[in-house]
């Protein structure tokens, strides 16, 4: 399990090293599979930093899930891509 997790998460982010290269890395990959209809978004790969949040939607900077304030996370990656259609945006964004 965790060998194919470091599988899909090097295919997936490539040589990405920082949070926001990774965010961005996921966010292309999430906009080139996204099937339209699809009633939910899948988190791929492992989770970037501490807490990951990932949305889809019409505008520029779609909702995603975000952590407890309590936390006190502070966000280091927040990207964005846009789907093949054009229509939709994928957003991925990380908190450490």
């Amino acid at each position: 399990m965790v060998l194919e997790l470091l599988i899909a998460s090097a295919g997936i982010w490539g040589d990405a090293k920082t949070d926001q290269d990774r965010c961005q890395a996921e966010a292309d990959y999430m906009a080139r599979v996204y099937v339209p209809g699809e009633t939910g978004i899948k988190h791929y790969g492992p989770t970037i930093g501490k807490f990951e949040g990932v949305g889809r939607g019409y505008g520029d900077k779609p909702p995603t899930c975000v952590p407890d304030p309590s936390l006190g996370l502070k966000v280091t990656g927040d990207a964005t891509a846009k789907c093949v259609n054009g229509n939709m945006t994928i957003r991925v964004r990380s908190w450490r």
